[in-house]
């Protein structure tokens, strides 16, 4: 049975990041220090891995790959190193008002610089243009459907609507001129009724790789007109 609701819990996160923080801010000194602890050695490995990075170690290859984004690399090393180092010196002190800022600061800086690099090296592969673009021309004024459940991206760009197939009896009742679209995975599974037989009976007209997967337009092959008895 698919959920979402794994991504509706997503909107407690800032509501806990509040909470630890204020937990973390009313602590004594003594607790302050157990704190900054932990939380300088959860700073200190994201640190120690983008030094090591942007000093040149990991190898030619990886070195090679990196070496557009050297500038951003080395300056989410600078901003994690110097992080660590303000987390260490305020639990040392058990200064608990700070530690957080502190911490804030540096994972702020990190997810704002390697965030916008990060995003721009996803876009390409994980964007829906390129599917739009190709499967436009081949849907223009037909019907299309979705096999199993939509992914939101497919359809939206389209400007088209894609109502669900769920069953193998609906896939039997398409229209030789509609179209169908699917994840490749979805629709190499012998599941929801499908089989070898009835996936053979249609064949793929485009099949784009997004994300992980690969979307499929098909169309149902025609039947064939019955031969007339001699």
């Amino acid at each position: 049975m698919q959920s979402k609701q794994g991504k509706y819990l997503l909107m407690s996160y800032p509501f806990l990041a509040l909470l630890l923080a204020d937990l973390v801010r009313r602590a004594e000194p003594a607790r302050a220090r157990r704190l900054g602890s932990l939380l300088a050695a959860g700073l200190a490995l994201p640190a120690a891995v983008l030094s090591a990075l942007a000093l040149g170690l990991g190898g030619a290859k990886v070195q090679a790959q990196l070496a557009p984004f050297l500038g951003p690399l080395r300056l989410m090393a600078l901003g994690m190193v110097a992080g660590t180092g303000f987390v260490v010196v305020q639990a040392v002190r058990g200064r608990a008002v700070r530690l957080v800022p502190g911490a804030a600061l540096s994972l702020g800086l990190l997810y704002l610089v390697g965030g916008t690099w990060g995003f721009r090296l996803l876009d390409p592969p994980k964007s829906y243009r390129r599917w739009t673009a190709a499967v436009q021309p081949l849907i223009a004024g037909r019907p299309v459907f979705y096999w199993q459940t939509i992914r939101s991206g497919v359809m939206v760009y389209t400007d088209h609507l894609m109502p669900e197939l769920r069953s193998a009896r609906a896939l039997e009742a398409m229209d030789p001129e509609a179209r169908l679209v699917a994840q490749r995975g979805e629709w190499e599974q012998d599941a929801w009724g499908m089989t070898p037989a009835l996936r053979a009976r249609f064949e793929v007209l485009l099949a784009v790789p997004t994300g992980g997967g690969e979307i499929l337009l098909l169309r149902k092959r025609p039947n064939p007109i019955p031969e007339e008895a001699p």
